[in-house]
């Protein structure tokens, strides 16, 4: 694993409980918790 790889990872799960707290706070949370899953594995699974 690259260290810039790593680091995108890192990013991404620093911002995701953030934005899922301020979606719970809008109301959008289940949407956003399956749209946020669903992006992060096709991530994952797209940039081994």
């Amino acid at each position: 694993m690259s260290f810039f790889r790593l680091l995108h990872l890192l990013y991404n799960f620093r911002l995701i409980p953030i934005l899922a707290a301020v979606s719970v706070e809008l109301g959008l949370s289940d949407n956003y918790q399956r749209c946020s899953i669903h992006y992060l594995c096709s991530n994952l699974d797209t940039k081994k």
